[in-house]
């Protein structure tokens, strides 16, 4: 991501938005329902409704990924 963009979300900000998912949606969520849920919440966010599209499919990307690995992790313990 852009540093000059003010839509920007740390790595340590999309794990816990991630770990909200998890905890609030379950670990079974399809991609699908996931996207739909997460640009839900973008709407919420202040400057986040009007994010270029691109960076929206990044963040989705990144979100998915964390939320995967999340998931995955906590079966495994």
């Amino acid at each position: 991501m852009d540093s000059t963009d003010t839509h920007t979300l740390s790595d340590d900000q999309i794990e816990r938005l991630a770990a909200i998912l998890v905890e609030d949606f379950g670990p079974g969520l399809h991609r699908t329902e996931f996207n739909n849920i997460v640009l839900l919440m973008f709407e919420d966010v202040a400057g986040f409704d009007v994010m270029p599209q691109q960076q929206v499919a990044e963040y989705l990307r990144a979100l998915w990924i964390t939320y995967r690995r999340l998931v995955t992790s906590n079966r495994s313990h």
